[in-house]
Parts: structure tokens; sequence; C-alpha cells
């Protein structure tokens, strides 16, 4: 996922910055998160069945959640752009319609096995 990869080149560029301003721990926690994200869908999208590809993508979901808290308090120490942001409110919505989706398509194959 190209907005993932995206995602992290910014990531990448805040921690940078932190480190500079001596937030190694602050950096360290969103780099771990925010890098996490595209990691796992690429995991995701080598797994061996729907019930991993989910469980997988589900990860990526609280990898967002982890990195939109840390985000919230470096945005405190100093500027984000408000594009990092509305992009990872955009994976997230991506990826929770794609849960959605792959878990609906898993009750469907279960019932088609009746």
């Amino acid at each position: 996922m190209e907005r993932a990869r995206e995602f992290a080149r910014d990531v990448l560029k805040i921690c940078g910055e932190l480190d500079n301003r001596k937030q190694m721990v602050l950096s360290s926690q969103l780099l771990r998160a925010g890098t996490a994200i595209g990691a796992l869908i690429a995991e995701a999208q080598q797994a061996e069945t729907r019930l991993d590809f989910i469980h997988k993508m589900k990860m990526a979901c609280k990898e967002v959640e982890e990195t939109d808290y840390w985000l919230s308090i470096v945005s405190n120490i100093i500027g984000i752009d408000a594009h990092v942001q509305e992009n990872l409110k955009t994976i997230k919505l991506i990826l929770c319609k794609i849960v959605s989706t792959a878990k609906k398509n898993q009750k469907l194959d279960k019932g088609m096995r009746k």
C-alpha cells in the first residue's frame, strides 16, 4: 500500500526532528508504531489463510491507533503537517473497510461449506 509507505516516510522525517530535539523516547515509540503499519500490511498480503490476513490487518489497525496517540503527543512538541494526520485517518478508514470486507467474505465462505 503506497499510502502506508508515504506515511512511513513522513514518520521518519518527524522522528528526525524529534531526535534533533533530544526526544529519543518519543521518536522511538512513534517510529516503531508508524512504520509497523506498512510492514503489517505487507505481511497480510502474504497471509496463508483469510483468518491470518484478518489478524494481520487488525494488528495494522491497532498500530494506527497507537501511532495516532504518539502523533498527538508529538504535536505538542513540534508542528505536524495536517496531511500527515489526514493520511493516517485515510489509512485507518481503508484498513477498517478491508477488515470488515474480509470478515464478511469469511462468513460467506463458511456458509458455502455447509
